[in-house]
């Protein structure tokens, strides 16, 4: 006869979202179960495999784990190493239908696989374990504000477990590409998307991990440009966008992520042809602030 796989239920105050800290014993076996909620889990310390219904993936430290609700699921603790971790608890209702449709029919149609994300190795995700860390002070917090708080957290946590999911899909559609090559391939589409950030090419090729010459060199070979002329050129698409609404070209500067106005002009000019106030002439933008 099957055993009933145990059904818990999150003990939420009036606002549906909780996180738990748990630090598993070395001789602890912790049994398959359920609950009625959505669920994410950090690993901080440790290593083992968590089993997602029949599936079983390896688990280690700064690894994210989103469970769907009603899932069943097991934490597998390393005898050596025995996990140490966040359950971060949240139920739909946090959010409105408008944001519900948006986020979980992406979030729900995730496999098992893409499930298991490691946030050290991904840019989307480097703000993790501050992003729970806030969202248990929020907990502790006790000011009316504490909800749209902890809700924005959770909100960007989520879209970043949604970005990387969708860099590695796509990079994993490139054929011919070595694992390596798509981990930068998703870095150079994280660089697009926050050009205005300051990304350093050191701080990138930690992440794949690579030393910087050969970060440098596959960087190249996947995007047709060294990594100061594909940011430049993100920066400048980006510039374009905003003067084109009639923005300030100091502004537009500054937003896109340069720090010197002459080098700005400089880097436009080259990329475009064009300086700023022509772009803007040639766009046919009406107002421009000055």
């Amino acid at each position: 006869m099957a055993m009933e796989i145990p059904r818990l239920t999150v003990p939420f105050d009036e606002f549906p979202l909780r996180i738990v800290e748990k630090r598993h014993a070395a001789e602890s076996t912790p049994p398959a179960h359920v609950h009625d909620c959505k669920e994410l889990l950090y690993i901080v310390e440790g290593s083992g495999a968590i089993a997602i219904g029949e599936n079983e993936f390896p688990i280690i430290r700064a690894d994210c784990i989103v469970l769907r609700e009603n899932e069943t699921h097991r934490i597998i603790d390393s005898p050596e190493r025995p996990i140490h971790l966040y359950a971060i608890y949240y139920a739909d209702t946090l959010w409105t239908k408008s944001e519900q449709d948006a986020f979980f029919p992406l979030f729900d149609a995730l496999s098992p696989a893409d499930r298991v994300i490691s946030t050290s190795a991904s840019p989307f995700l480097a703000r993790t374990g501050s992003l729970i860390k806030d969202m248990l002070f929020e907990q502790a917090n006790t000011s009316g504000d504490r909800p749209l708080i902890a809700k924005a957290y959770l909100s960007e946590l989520i879209v970043g477990i949604l970005r990387h999911v969708r860099a590695a899909g796509d990079g994993a559609g490139s054929s011919g590409m070595s694992p390596t090559e798509r981990k930068v391939q998703t870095l150079a589409e994280f660089l697009s998307r926050y050009c205005h950030r300051r990304n350093s090419i050191e701080a990138m090729a930690a992440l794949v991990p690579l030393g910087k010459r050969q970060f440098s060199r596959i960087f190249y070979k996947v995007t047709g440009k060294n990594f100061k002329e594909y940011l430049n050129h993100a920066r400048i698409e980006k510039a374009k966008v905003t003067l084109s609404t009639g923005a300030d070209i100091v502004a537009a500067c500054f937003e896109a992520g340069f720090e010197d106005v002459s080098y700005f002009y400089k880097v436009f000019k080259k990329e475009t042809g064009l300086t700023p106030r022509e772009y803007i002439l040639s766009a046919g933008v009406r107002a421009v602030k000055r």
